[in-house]
């Protein structure tokens, strides 16, 4: 076993070796936290506004992560550790820290580009982070579709799917490139060299010389004759070699070069495998205000584009992270009694290791959570596994920033927030509940689970294990996570009145009643000035104004939305637009959303338009769905699929193939369509390159 930080950190020259210990690590483990550090998170005039909507910000977060990356990416998987008392006596961390660069695979595929904030490179250059390190020996990543298109695409070149429509060149540059190079074979073939490289050709020609070179026209006995070998020269052009040898010969040379370009497809997806053992452990995910962490993951290793809505994003997280998500920003904000520091993650990392106000704060809640006198929590004890001490003489937050730090800290917050929600959970209940519920307080209340013991004893395993088929951890993590559960699939959002955002399932009830939509004002054009200037003109005080020209999300406005005091709110449609004010003024005015619009109605002209925020946001989600509708009907209906032999599509067939598996499918699929075609062929004398 390595030293301590070789078993951290992992580059690109340990990865392959590493990898099975983060497998197994997060099989075994009842939670795993994460962390990213990037190259920047906001593009040009994308920052975020206190009135956006979820639609709004993921078209924010979806064109970041679009345009920045992850270089750095920290893991660390939280597994219950037994112990003597009737609680559970703590965690045990393996923590890796991934250093990772996009790179392109071997046939000089365009290089991936990104974009780089200078501010938060310098931010990374005063953390020590290590440059020299990401960009040589950061481990390559790869998009799942990305990976399943190149793996489908060579096994159908293997398989001839790729050739089967025929191509017929109608331009004479065509023409007289096919006949040329019919000669040049033919000359090399009537001599004895033992390989013929053919001149640089783009990938239309490529395909041209594939078909003539299967064409029965150069008179070979021993099918096929030759292997052709494709080598890449880069931008967008290839050389084909061509390789003499008998029918074995060749098709042992196919497969040793299938089986290669396989290893090295597997090689370039890289850290993607990391992530996908993440979905594939279905253990909950913890962050600290991770809604960038988690867009920029996927943006990296499943679709770069990501989905073009919230709703079709929504959809995508809880596929890849089944477990659900945690984010302990968004927990610690519920009990602002013991963070009253801040909830950054230095902050409550610092609190409920070191600092003795937090601490003594968190012993009184627990000294609260006792039966027949006997206490029932305390602060869960968190230790390094063997082998995975890097950090375990850091000092609190000395670390901070360096991904697999950060993530360590996060996990250990998120195992304090545990017991601190159970027991706030069990100190209000207890006063009102019977003494033979206050059991089921201690474990978040709801129905129990055989394996749930009285005595909070997540420890003994044989019922769990057998509930969740052999599965201990899983169970155990149902239970564990029971007082926070409320909390699942909610990400903490910044600068807004939000409460958070849904990752999963509906979106939380937004009420905006002192918020409405101006537009149409008289200079033409939309300024906070200008706005605030006609507030204030009319008695409406200074109201906060968010421009609504260039949003992200929806049709285009020239409008903006405006905050005022929720005593002025039902001032403002009566004073700009002459709007009445009901008959009975006053109290559900500000808590009823206002039904109708005032249009033209004020002195203020008739272009002034100004709504409640709950019609405009109507208005806005019709408008975006009726586009949304014309992009569809707009699209293509129809898609072409190959079959194989048997009518099963191959692209199905090898989806999440590797390397090995896709040799063996390929010699499968290779030897039915060879025993359809290799008759005739060598029939007619004729050749047959895969």
């Amino acid at each position: 076993m390595g030293s301590a930080g070789d078993m951290v950190d992992i580059t690109r020259d340990n990865f392959e070796d590493m990898f099975p210990l983060v497998e197994e690590a997060l099989k075994d483990c009842n939670f795993f936290s994460l962390d990213c550090e990037m190259t920047g998170l906001f593009v040009d005039g994308a920052r975020d506004d206190y009135l956006d909507e979820m639609c709004d910000r993921y078209a924010k977060l979806r064109e970041s992560s679009q345009s920045y990356i992850i270089n750095q990416f920290g893991l660390s998987c939280f597994k219950l550790i037994s112990g003597p008392s009737t609680d559970v006596s703590g965690f045990e961390a393996k923590t890796f820290n991934f250093y990772i660069f996009p790179e392109p695979l071997t046939d000089n595929a365009q290089a991936r580009k990104f974009l780089s904030d200078s501010g938060s490179l310098s931010f990374l250059a005063h953390q020590k982070f290590d440059f020299n390190k990401w960009i040589y020996k950061g481990i390559p990543f790869m998009p799942t579709h990305e990976c399943h298109r190149r793996r489908r695409e060579l096994t159908r070149y293997y398989t001839g799917e790729l050739r089967t429509n025929s191509i017929n060149p109608t331009k004479p540059e065509d023409q007289e490139f096919v006949r040329l190079l019919i000669e040049q074979v033919q000359r090399w073939l009537s001599g004895a060299e033992p390989s013929l490289v053919l001149f640089d050709m783009n990938s239309y020609r490529r395909l041209l010389a594939y078909q003539e070179l299967e064409k029965p026209q150069f008179g070979k006995d021993d099918y096929p004759g030759f292997f052709v070998k494709k080598i890449d020269v880069g931008n967008g052009y290839s050389q084909l070699q061509l390789i003499r040898g008998t029918q074995e010969e060749v098709i042992k040379m196919q497969q040793e070069d299938v089986q290669q370009r396989m290893h090295d497809l597997d090689k370039a997806i890289g850290f993607t495998r990391v992530i996908e053992a993440m979905k594939a452990c279905r253990r909950p995910a913890v962050g600290h205000n991770c809604m960038f962490d988690i867009a920029y993951v996927l943006a990296a290793c499943v679709d770069p584009k990501l989905p073009p809505s919230w709703p079709e994003y929504k959809q995508l997280v809880e596929e890849w992270f089944p477990g659900g998500i945690f984010d302990t920003k968004l927990i610690a904000r519920q009990v602002p009694e013991i963070f009253k520091r801040g909830t950054s993650l230095g902050e409550v990392f610092k609190g409920v290791t070191e600092d003795d106000e937090v601490r003594s704060k968190m012993d009184a809640l627990f000294a609260k959570c006792h039966v027949d006198g006997q206490p029932q929590l305390s602060s869960p004890h968190v230790r390094h596994a063997p082998g995975f001490e890097k950090y375990a003489l850091v000092e609190a937050g000395g670390a901070a920033h360096e991904a697999g730090y950060d993530s360590f800290m996060t996990g250990t917050v998120f195992a304090h927030l545990i017991h601190i929600i159970r027991a706030k959970d069990f100190a209000s209940r207890a006063a009102i509940m019977m003494p033979e519920a206050v059991d089921q307080a201690l474990v978040g209340g709801g129905p129990l689970l055989p394996a749930q013991l009285a005595d909070l004893d997540l420890n003994s395993h044989s019922d769990s294990a057998r509930l969740a088929g052999g599965d201990s951890s899983l169970i155990d993590a149902e239970v564990l996570l029971q007082p926070v559960n409320r909390f699942k699939n909610c990400l903490n959002i910044m600068r807004t009145d939000m409460p958070y955002a849904a990752v999963c399932g509906l979106d939380p009830p937004l009420s905006r009643p002192n918020v409405f939509h101006v537009s149409g004002l008289p200079s033409g054009g939309t300024r906070a000035d200008e706005i605030i200037t006609l507030f204030q003109a009319e008695g409406l005080g200074r109201p906060r104004v968010t421009l609504s020209a260039g949003k992200a999300y929806g049709p285009p406005s020239t409008g903006a939305l405006v905050e005022v005091d929720a005593e002025l709110a039902s001032d403002v449609l009566h004073k700009l637009m002459g709007v009445p004010k009901p008959v009975e003024e006053g109290k559900e005015w500000n808590v009823a959303p206002i039904q109708a619009s005032a249009e033209g109605q004020g002195s203020r002209g008739s272009s002034l338009r100004v709504i409640p925020w709950e019609q405009w946001s109507k208005e806005r989600v019709a408008a975006v769905a009726t586009a949304t509708q014309q992009q569809e009907e707009l699209r293509p209906s129809k898609r072409s699929r190959i079959e194989s032999s048997k009518g099963t599509p191959i692209t199905d067939q090898l989806a999440a193939a590797g390397a090995a598996a896709g040799v063996e499918l390929i010699e499968k699929l290779q030897g039915e369509r060879r025993s359809a075609e290799v008759r005739a062929q060598q029939k007619s004398g004729g050749c047959l390159v895969m």
